[in-house]
């Protein structure tokens, strides 16, 4: 009895040249098939890495965005203002003050309330005044405390400085025209005042406008535990929604009314979320695009896929037909001597199975080492590693999968092989 095995090692002895190129098929057709997998594998991870490093980068400005939102009113004033409810607008704007008072302690109301958005609260006492001391010359006399601190947030610094008592800022043109700077002693209706500062031309009612202490303001005026505005700064989430600013400060203060100035601050504000938005469709839609133009790839994957599975099927059945047909007379001397048809079966069979397995193992190392070579500039920049492209998963599936493909093809020749007459094959030749 003749050793299967023996044949199938004499047989590939003897045709070295013809299993060689049935290797090389098979080898062929995995080194591609393996080639564009890795590649798409690749091109996904590098697709990842490019987007979470832009989500990165749109976090991080978003956060610096958000952060320069919350420090742009600085230096540019509020934006809403809070006044009595009995307050003419009309009187408001020409005489550039309200004329109408409420409680002090309505900046700490809302200060202990649950509001969210406004920011920055700050409580003033504002009138137009002569200063009998200065020709009695016409000014505006604003008296503040500093900012009142939401208490359900985390303390932030303050955009509007308060006076201390004693002292008293100047706005620009009342400095320049009474010649005053800073340190200089002035006198306020009989109150003694030391300069602490000197604002910087403004272009508007600020340039002849007094700060002092709240408190020094309201005994000033007769107006004791009294102011007549709050101002506050909207927001991100409220911006240019002064109906929701509105409702949510009359839960607390019913008898008030709110009004909106639109700043520099808010100008800039919402550019910058404009910006934060535009950045972020960007993102998506690039996002979209790179999944759009992976698909693509992933069904010109698949074709090339299926097109080297089938090239190779039918290498290896087209191999093995030629080579049952050119070994006809072999086949019948064999089976004369005693060798039978299960073996005949075998010999073709293992045959294919050990092409399909050297091949698939062959062009998986090269396919993967072509494809390293090809973008050996991205392993070496650190961007993917070999471990993240190399994937035993994979290995293990074409291993398995091409064997069983080539032994699938070998099958029909293998039968008629096997089925061949020994006797009328001797007798043709």
């Amino acid at each position: 009895m003749i050793n299967t095995w023996h044949l199938i090692l004499s047989e590939i002895c003897h045709r070295k040249f013809h299993f060689g190129f049935a290797v090389l098929g098979v080898m062929t057709a995995v080194a591609c098939s393996t080639s564009v997998i890795v590649l798409l594998a690749m091109h996904n991870m590098q697709t990842e890495q490019i987007l979470q490093a832009r989500r990165q980068v749109v976090q991080k400005r978003t956060e610096e965005l958000e952060d320069q939102m919350r420090k742009i009113g600085k230096g540019m004033g509020f934006n809403i203002l809070i006044l009595p409810e009995d307050q003419n607008l009309n009187e408001l704007y020409s005489n550039n003050y309200a004329s109408k008072f409420m409680p002090e302690s309505y900046a700490s109301k809302l200060a202990e309330s649950e509001i969210v958005t406004i920011n920055h609260l700050l409580p003033t006492v504002e009138q137009r005044i002569r200063w009998p001391e200065r020709n009695n010359r016409i000014v505006f006399l604003v008296g503040i405390r500093g900012q009142v601190p939401i208490m359900h947030r985390q303390p932030q610094k303050p955009i509007a400085q308060k006076v201390p008592l004693g002292q008293i800022v100047l706005g620009s043109e009342i400095a320049m025209v009474e010649n005053l700077k800073v340190g200089d002693k002035v006198t306020l209706k009989g109150e003694k005042f030391t300069v602490s500062q000197v604002h910087n031309p403004r272009g508007n009612k600020d340039d002849i406008t007094i700060w002092i202490h709240l408190a020094t303001a309201q005994r000033m005026l007769k107006k004791e535990g009294l102011i007549n505005a709050i101002w506050a700064i909207e927001c991100g989430c409220a911006l240019a929604d002064l109906p929701k600013v509105t409702q949510e400060i009359s839960v607390y203060l019913p008898d008030t009314q709110v009004i909106e100035k639109f700043t520099k601050a808010q100008a800039r504000a919402n550019m910058r979320m404009e910006a934060a938005k535009l950045a972020e469709q960007t993102l998506k839609q690039e996002k979209i695009h790179r999944k759009h133009l992976g698909n693509r790839r992933r069904v010109l994957a698949a074709s090339v896929i299926s097109a080297s599975v089938v090239a190779g099927g039918i290498w290896i059945a087209f191999l093995s037909l030629i080579n049952v047909w050119d070994r006809r007379s072999e086949i019948g001397i064999l089976r004369a001597v005693g060798v039978g048809s299960g073996q005949i079966i075998k010999l073709f069979l293992f045959k294919s199975i050990i092409v399909g397995l050297l091949g698939s193992m062959l062009g998986c190392l090269i396919g993967f080492l072509g494809v390293m070579e090809i973008n050996a500039f991205a392993v070496k920049s650190g961007s993917l590693s070999s471990t993240q492209i190399f994937s035993w998963r994979l290995v293990l599936l074409i291993v398995v999968c091409v064997p069983a493909l080539a032994a699938v093809a070998g099958w029909l020749p293998a039968f008629m092989a096997a089925g061949q007459d020994p006797a009328e094959t001797l007798r043709e030749d």
